[in-house]
């Protein structure tokens, strides 16, 4: 099922903005807890424009990171899967020997959740998350939208939600993990919805909804 999100700016709003260096942040909310209670993760970022269209798939990428999860980083995807994942009655493994993921049949799960095992022994990929499918004017983008830290034959189960915040803000970029946001986000229901409407309210200083 595709999403669509809808975000109009003012020409005004659009010139002031610029001079800011602002940017439309989009992060995704997560039913895991990130290792940071206070942190988000950008799922996608964007200069932006006067009429913008955001659409997104139900299609989602495990992946594999060593990166550091702290205020400032921006995880990078050191290992993922090739393909989208599916739910409820496969279980990836992450390694032993190469780290990879490989999936295999899994009759416990339940409809909606991911399964993967952590296998990889040397230690060196902490960070375990999903990455999800975003696309703006055309390009698409494959994304980290949350993350758990891991060990050794760590169990994780990743149940997506569909809702979003979005935000305006300096200095960010994809997949960065953010501790201070310094707008007020406006936050999105997706579930059951499959097209939204916003815009950038200049007094405010925020997003509202059409």
């Amino acid at each position: 099922m595709t999403r669509t999100l809808n975000i109009h700016f003012s020409s005004k709003a659009l010139e002031t903005l610029g001079q800011q260096k602002k940017r439309v942040v989009v992060v995704k909310e997560s039913n895991e807890a990130l290792p940071d209670d206070n942190a988000v993760i950008a799922w996608f970022t964007t200069t932006p424009f006067q009429e913008m269209k955001i659409t997104w798939e139900e299609e989602f990428y495990l992946y594999g990171s060593q990166t550091e999860f702290q205020a400032g980083a921006v995880i990078e995807k050191t290992s993922s899967t090739d393909k989208k994942v599916n739910d409820k009655n496969y279980l990836y493994q992450f390694g032993p020997k190469s780290a990879t993921f490989k999936g295999e049949s899994y009759t416990q799960g339940k409809a909606g959740t991911i399964y993967m095992k952590n296998l990889f022994a040397d230690g060196d990929f902490t960070l375990f998350g999903l990455a999800q499918k975003i696309t703006c004017s055309g390009k698409n983008h494959i994304n980290p939208i949350n993350a758990v830290e891991s060990i050794l034959n760590d169990n994780i189960a990743f149940t997506p939600v569909e809702k979003i915040r979005v935000f305006l803000q300096a200095n960010v970029q994809d997949a960065k993990v953010l501790t201070a946001i310094s707008s007020d986000p406006i936050s999105l229901n997706f579930t059951g919805n499959t097209e939204q409407s916003i815009r950038y309210d200049e007094d405010k200083n925020c997003f509202v909804e059409e």
